[in-house]
């Protein structure tokens, strides 16, 4: 035991986002009393609702005495439709939401960038620097992904750079109907 530490206190918190129609817009959840949410609330919600069998060992819907002693969140569940909200309440969300490459043994291996609407409204991106190589040309490359709808493929390309520094850059993701979304990209050379 740790010098005056009684372990009577939770661990790190682990935000947990519950999206359905049957869940109040703007809802949120504070467990305050006894039992506290546990990550095996989840585990405890999937059993009730899917009334999945009884555990021998534990009892009704658990796998074991931990997720047993859990809260369910199904009460926090509606029976009817309570939120139309659109889906990602129209705009574009994107991930990562920003890319490094750095010179190394292994080259510059391109990265995938994937964007999302609600609706599947097509995207585009735009690739743009701040500094070109030193022969005037653009390091960073954008392209759509063929066989993934919004992904993307972006690459850096160190060729003609010859001083070690920073570069920055960015990708900007738009679609009709939706404002742009700007993704950072940095180029790290290392001599």
């Amino acid at each position: 035991m740790v010098s005056g530490f009684d372990y009577e206190v939770l661990g790190g918190r682990v935000p947990t986002l519950i999206v359905s129609p049957r869940i109040e817009a703007g809802s949120r959840v504070h467990q305050d009393e006894s039992p506290h949410f546990d990550h095996t609330s989840i585990i405890k919600t999937v059993w009730r609702l899917f009334d999945l069998t009884e555990n021998m060992l534990t009892g009704p819907y658990a796998l074991t005495a931990r997720d047993a002693a859990a809260p369910s969140l199904l009460k926090y569940v509606q029976d009817e439709v309570v939120n139309d909200t659109a889906a990602f309440g129209g705009i574009i969300l994107v991930s990562p939401g920003s890319l490094v490459f750095e010179r190394s043994l292994s080259g510059l291996p391109p990265q995938t960038l994937l964007a999302a609407t609600g609706d599947g409204t097509p995207l585009t991106a735009t690739a743009s620097v701040q500094k070109t190589n030193d022969k005037g040309e653009s390091w960073l490359s954008v392209v759509p992904d063929a066989s993934i709808p919004n992904a993307f493929t972006v690459a850096a390309s160190d060729d003609h750079m010859i001083l070690p520094e920073l570069y920055e850059g960015s990708i900007t993701i738009s679609g009709e109907g939706y404002d742009s979304v700007t993704v950072t990209v940095g180029l790290n050379i290392i001599v």
